[in-house]
C-alpha cells in the first residue's frame, strides 16, 4: 500500500494516549518489548533488552515510534527513509490494547516522519482497513507462503 504525500488524515485521538519518537535506549527497550509481545514473536520471549534492538540503531535511516496509554507502552511502528520513500514496518500493539486505534496512531506518526515523501507498507488482510483509513491506497495483493 502507498500513502501519497499530503496532509494527515484526521483520526480520532484517544484520551491518555501519546506517541513519541524514540531517541534513547530506554524507549528503544519499550519498542523491543511491545514488538515482541504484541506481534507476537514467541521465539524472542522472554524479552531480553538489547537482544533485538539497541540504541545504536538510532540516528540512522530507521526511525522508531512508541505509543503509550497513560504512560504505559502499548504500540509501536517504525519507518525506514531511503530513496525518497518511507517504508513502514514493525507495527505492533499489545493484545490487551488492540481495537482502540493505538496501532493506527503509531503508524500515522511513522508515515508522517517526513511528510514530503510517500510512505509504503505491506498490509495483512486485517490491517488493510486500518491503513486505508490513514490514507494508504492498495497497489497490489500478494499471497505469502511460509514453511513452518
Amino acid at each position: 500500500m502507498v500513502r501519497p504525500v499530503g496532509p494527515a488524515t484526521p483520526i480520532p485521538e484517544v484520551a491518555g494516549f501519546s506517541t513519541h519518537e524514540v531517541v534513547d535506549g530506554a524507549r528503544m527497550e519499550q519498542v523491543e518489548r511491545v514488538l515482541i509481545e504484541g506481534y507476537p514473536i514467541p521465539e524472542l520471549m522472554p524479552v531480553e533488552p538489547g537482544r533485538t534492538f539497541t540504541a545504536s540503531v538510532l540516528g540512522g535511516p530507521t526511525r522508531f515510534f512508541v505509543g503509550a496509554l497513560d504512560g504505559e507502552p502499548v504500540a509501536t511502528a517504525a519507518v525506514t527513509i531511503a530513496h525518497g520513500v518511507g517504508v513502514i514496518e514493525l507495527v505492533a500493539t499489545l493484545a490487551g490494547a488492540r481495537g482502540r486505534g493505538f496501532g493506527a496512531l503509531a503508524t500515522q506518526a511513522a508515515a508522517l516522519a517526513d511528510p514530503t515523501i510517500p510512505a509504503v507498507l505491506v498490509a495483512s488482510d486485517l490491517g488493510r482497513p486500518v491503513y486505508e483509513r490513514l490514507g494508504f491506497l492498495p497497489v497490489s495483493r500478494w499471497t505469502l507462503w511460509m514453511k513452518p
